[in-house]
């Protein structure tokens, strides 16, 4: 599992803030996120001097640092986060795009640009697998040269019985 960062949370706190339409407190939101996320390596690090890891950290800064509020997805009253408008049409619609882009190895800002498109009228189809099996035959490089040596022409041209070229060390 890839260590989350901070954006990574976004669109998954917001799937669980549009679960309860009056509210989530962030001690509830980090419990569900950590279920549903299950993080793993780097992410279960403890802080220095503190008793929470870095996973729950992010998930606190996602309020600390007010990341869902000034982007219009959620806002924070009483101490519980609600979403907007906007955060519900994106936990709705934007997932899915936003876990492809993860799972191929997009970069965080690669998926934040991806978050700012509009792909209501975009048709995105999954692509498809393909079996491959080819056979490459490589020279030997000794008998090549022992060729050259021995078919050449006096100013080192030898032309390829294949395909007629002549110029030296070029077939």
């Amino acid at each position: 599992m890839p260590i989350f960062s901070e954006s990574d949370l976004i669109i998954p706190a917001l799937e669980v803030i549009a679960a309860h339409p009056d509210g989530i407190d962030t001690s509830e939101l980090l419990s569900l996120l950590r279920r549903q996320l299950k993080p793993t390596g780097d992410d279960l690090e403890i802080l220095a001097g503190r008793n929470d890891d870095k996973f729950s950290q992010k998930v606190r800064n996602l309020k600390s640092h007010d990341t869902l509020e000034k982007k219009g997805l959620a806002i924070f009253v009483d101490g519980r986060f609600h979403i907007t408008p906007a955060g519900q049409v994106l936990a709705s619609e934007g997932v899915e795009v936003f876990r492809s882009l993860r799972d191929q190895g997009f970069t965080e800002s690669q998926r934040l640009s991806a978050l700012d498109r509009n792909y209501e009228n975009i048709l995105i189809e999954e692509g498809e697998l393909t079996v491959s099996n080819r056979t490459v035959a490589r020279r030997s490089a000794l008998l090549r040269q022992a060729a050259i040596k021995h078919y050449a022409d006096l100013d080192g041209s030898i032309a390829c019985v294949g395909c007629g070229w002549d110029r030296p060390g070029e077939c």
